[in-house]
């Protein structure tokens, strides 16, 4: 029987605790509103797009929404995040501010209106607002809403490799490195995560199914290819295959950008997806934004870039649109 006690009614309930999410939680309780922070797994998950050791962080991007540079050489200031720290301190600042994490919690069904009630499979919660970044999972929740984004997830994935001579591949010796192979960017990240293994991130894949990510293994193995001729040609001092093989999923749009938007009908369920491989060192500005879009605050920053109403005219060729439905 679902709960329905006063203990399960909130002012804002986040569905997904990834990064996003956490840091979105986070800006909420840290103004005092009573929030919820839901995650269908069990924490620490494998799952989604927030998990693993590592992710880049720099300053320079080639695209003007980010940055107005147009030239990259070396980026100083540049490096990594220890990803798995950095999520699990969002959720524990949450916590300490007042907010409640529920994990293990899958959300079954939204239900619009002045007062947002969310189904799981154990309780039924309420709020004024509702904040979705669900990653991947994203377009599941949002088609009983008559939403339809060009998000599409792609299996991503994660190589390391070895050096042929130990210790030649360290920071900070050795920077990242970032490369466009194909129109899609590929990072390797110098010995850190493995002892004498280099990191190489190729953010293209085949589409894939959140619910069954290794369904299809092969679909990635012209990919694995790209990428281990992409070593193979650029650092001589990397054995050419990898030694370990893991994978991620990164859920894109067309263009690259994010989509930060209010639900086209219900101005009290803000959106966040599409992160497109680069959302996790922007996650503090971008909870910051989302906590700003669903309280009535004046954003930060200017939101037109984030709209989901830029996909309106197809002009990547895809076949959805922003808003579907009668």
């Amino acid at each position: 029987m679902l709960s329905t006690a006063e203990e399960n009614v909130f002012d804002v309930v986040v569905i997904g605790a990834g990064i996003e999410g956490s840091c979105t939680a986070y800006q909420l309780a840290r103004d005092g509103i009573k929030t919820l922070l839901l995650e269908q797994f069990v924490l620490p998950s494998s799952r989604g797009s927030s998990h693993g050791q590592t992710r880049c962080t720099r300053k320079f991007y080639c695209n003007e929404i980010y940055d107005d540079a147009n030239l990259f050489l070396l980026e100083h200031e540049a490096g990594i995040l220890r990803a798995d720290k950095c999520l699990n301190a969002a959720q524990e600042l949450f916590k300490r501010l007042g907010g409640i994490l529920r994990d293990g919690e899958m959300v079954q069904n939204i239900v619009p209106g002045e007062i947002v009630h969310i189904h799981t499979q154990d309780n039924l919660y309420t709020a004024k607002n509702v904040v979705i970044t669900a990653g991947p999972w994203t377009s599941k929740l949002l088609q009983p809403l008559r939403v339809q984004l060009p998000i599409q997830p792609l299996r991503i994935l994660v190589c390391y490799f070895r050096e042929k001579i130990a210790g030649t591949y360290k920071m900070p010796h050795v920077p990242i490195t970032l490369y466009k192979l194909h129109n899609r960017d590929i990072f390797t990240v110098p010995s850190f995560e493995y002892p004498n293994l280099t990191k190489v991130i190729y953010c293209d894949g085949p589409h894939v199914d959140p619910e069954n990510p290794d369904r299809n293994p092969d679909a990635s193995k012209e990919y694995l290819e790209k990428i281990c001729n992409h070593v193979k040609d650029n650092f001589p001092g990397l054995e050419p295959i990898p030694s370990v093989i893991e994978s991620g999923i990164s859920t894109m749009t067309p263009d690259g950008s994010f989509i930060l938007d209010h639900h086209p009908q219900h101005r009290n369920i803000a959106i966040g997806a599409g992160f497109s491989g680069h959302g996790f060192k922007l996650a503090p500005v971008v909870g910051k934004l989302l906590k700003q879009l669903v309280t009535g605050e004046k954003p930060a920053h200017d939101m037109s870039p984030f709209s989901m109403q830029r996909f309106d005219k197809n002009p990547e060729g895809f076949s959805v649109g922003a808003l579907k439905g009668p």
